[in-house]
């Protein structure tokens, strides 16, 4: 498991890079203060809490919390909130964002981002609840799953 923890690591060190490059070009082109950054994921990630091998498929905290993590102009540096959101309020915040109209088939609703929208949502809940469902079978990941508790993975 450390084995595979640890390549895990190495692999977000591409990540770190690229977002890294990104920032800097848009702060070299002088276009940082009218531009958003936005950083997320498609679902969590377990390694071996609750006994279980690696995976995403289970209802627990470190399988279905997301990163969200935006900069850009109107955005409070080192923020952060706890409201409850999912993937269904993303395309209504860049849609907000942008100016656009937000749409009648929307299943989300904009994610308050601002010192006064995210006041105004600590009055009252925003969204109070959010169904968490998983449909299909759930299969591991990395080859410690395939070869079980005892298996061979790499500790390189």
């Amino acid at each position: 498991m450390d084995g595979f923890y640890r390549a895990r690591l190495q692999a977000l060190a591409a990540v770190d890079e690229l977002v890294d490059a990104i920032v800097t070009k848009v702060e070299k082109l002088g276009i940082a203060d009218n531009t958003y950054i936005i950083f997320t994921s498609d679902n969590g990630f377990h390694m071996a809490q609750h006994r279980l091998p690696p995976g995403k498929g289970c209802a627990y905290e470190e399988d279905i919390n997301v990163p969200f993590m935006i900069r850009g102009p109107g955005i409070s540096k080192g923020k952060t909130v706890d409201f409850v959101t999912s993937h269904t309020d993303i395309t209504p915040t860049i849609f907000k964002l942008a100016g656009i109209p937000q749409r009648s088939d929307f299943d989300g609703t904009p994610v308050p981002l601002t010192p006064s929208e995210t006041a105004k949502a600590k009055n009252g809940p925003l969204n109070d609840h959010l169904g968490v469902e998983y449909w299909g079978v759930d299969i591991g990941e990395g080859t410690y799953w395939k070869s079980g508790a005892g298996g061979s993975y790499s500790k390189s």
